[in-house]
């Protein structure tokens, strides 16, 4: 725990900042790494640090939002229904994250970050492929938002972890335009998720959004990154930071039974 308020209020800059750059580059919202940096750098234990995650994920998604939709790469359809689909899954994610331990919370997030990054490598995207949606593509986009929302209130990742290889995978999405979409539904999902862990006692609002705040301004230049590197690089680097956050969560892990 930072010794001082100035210190703490450069941590959680610190952590927003860099969390909003990754959330531009990758279209995560950010949570993944803020969740295992939050949890290590102000020692708060792994559900409130996912709670905080998610606070902070709602201004950085908008941020985000925008500035790919700037340049064309939001699907508005597909987004709408994978964010209904988001909210719902949010409120039974932030229930879930009141009724299991800490210790259970860390093995689900690592567990989740395997199978992200294996099915991360499944397919490299085309720059170029568009997306359709008809009726069983409105049913796929629903599917995804509530599996985007469950992980979203009960690990605090903002969803687009999930979001991204499922619309490159099910709906032949183009990374950019599944990058910006998954920003787009992860607003009212983090939103909803949110308004419940505060009405639990779960979040410190200052905190989280002094966290997403910074993240906010940090997620334009990642924005503008993403769309200089190439498919594969983006891949590949995602693949990498999976590995990272799985390595500091497991510590996380580690150091909390030591304590």
């Amino acid at each position: 725990m930072p010794s001082s308020p100035a210190s703490k209020i450069g941590a959680l800059l610190g952590i927003g900042i860099l969390g909003g750059l990754l959330s531009g580059v990758f279209g995560i919202g950010g949570g993944v790494v803020m969740v295992p940096l939050i949890a290590r750098v102000l020692r708060y234990e792994q559900r409130k640090a996912a709670a905080t995650s998610l606070a902070a994920v709602f201004p950085a998604a908008v941020a985000g939002t925008i500035g790919y939709a700037s340049e064309g790469h939001v699907a508005w359809e597909a987004g709408a229904i994978i964010a209904l689909g988001g909210a719902l899954g949010s409120l039974v994610g932030t229930r879930l994250l009141k009724l299991i331990s800490n210790r259970v919370q860390r093995y689900i997030f690592v567990v989740a970050m395997v199978g992200i990054g294996v099915a991360t490598l499944l397919e490299i995207p085309s720059r170029d492929a568009a997306i359709e949606i008809g009726w069983t593509g409105a049913l796929v986009s629903l599917a995804i938002g509530l599996g985007m929302g469950v992980a979203s209130g009960l690990l605090g990742i903002g969803g687009g972890v999930i979001v991204i290889p499922s619309m490159i995978l099910l709906l032949g999405a183009s990374d950019v335009m599944a990058k910006g979409t998954s920003l787009l539904a992860m607003v009212p999902t983090s939103m909803v998720g949110t308004i419940s862990n505060a009405r639990s006692g779960l979040v410190d609002l200052r905190e989280g959004l002094t966290i997403g705040i910074s993240a906010a301004v940090a997620s334009y230049p990642g924005v503008l990154l993403a769309h200089l590197i190439s498919p594969q690089v983006a891949t590949y680097a995602y693949v990498g930071l999976v590995i990272l956050i799985i390595t500091v969560t497991l510590l996380n892990g580690r150091r909390a039974r030591r304590g």
